[in-house]
């Protein structure tokens, strides 16, 4: 039996310790695919506790996609994922399941309370109340990951932000996003 192998059962047949064993032996294959999308998936859909609790240890926070974030009820790794783009929301996985449906499915209270508070505030573009509302939303996340903010205020429409982090290696990063959004005022009240 493949490392990749022992490790799939490991996680169906619920055995914490025996997913540390495998991933110290081959650390590389914490986040494999599997039928199921990922190991972590595999994990919530399988019911293995855990097997679950083994890989998040070992999973950077960052590292969870938004399917893993939602079934895993991860409300701040949602916040930053959607602040990155709201449109992928409603996008069903490769198994077809949307985020909320697996963060509703599998009891993830918070996290549906997020995807719910994101999806229902308007930010259309040329609204700048609406888009400074939702940014104010977002930011919550990122202070809580230790990024400082500057807010550029903008007299037409939302502000704009600067968001940085000082960390201890060489390698600088810059992210470049936007929360507007086509949609008037109104929109996701007349499309819940």
């Amino acid at each position: 039996m493949t490392d990749e192998d022992e490790l799939v059962a490991a996680v169906k047949a619920d055995e914490g310790e025996k997913v540390r064993v495998i991933h110290e032996r081959n650390p590389f294959l914490l986040r494999m695919p599997t039928p199921e999308g990922t190991l972590v998936l595999t994990a919530v859909y399988h019911g293995s506790n855990n097997a679950l609790k083994a890989l998040l240890e070992r999973t950077p926070e960052d590292a969870l996609n938004l399917y893993e974030a939602s079934a895993t009820g991860n409300p701040r790794r949602l916040k930053t994922i959607l602040g990155q783009s709201r449109a992928r929301v409603n996008d069903p996985n490769p198994e077809g399941f949307t985020p909320l449906g697996l963060a509703a499915f599998f009891g993830r209270a918070e996290a549906v309370r997020v995807l719910e508070t994101l999806v229902n505030q308007d930010s259309g573009t040329y609204d700048r109340e609406d888009v400074n509302r939702l940014a104010e939303i977002l930011a919550g996340p990122l202070r809580e990951l230790g990024f400082a903010p500057t807010r550029f205020p903008q007299s037409e429409y939302g502000d704009h932000w600067l968001w940085e982090k000082l960390g201890t290696g060489g390698t600088r990063l810059l992210c470049v996003s936007h929360i507007d959004t086509v949609f008037a005022r109104g929109t996701a009240k007349a499309r819940p």
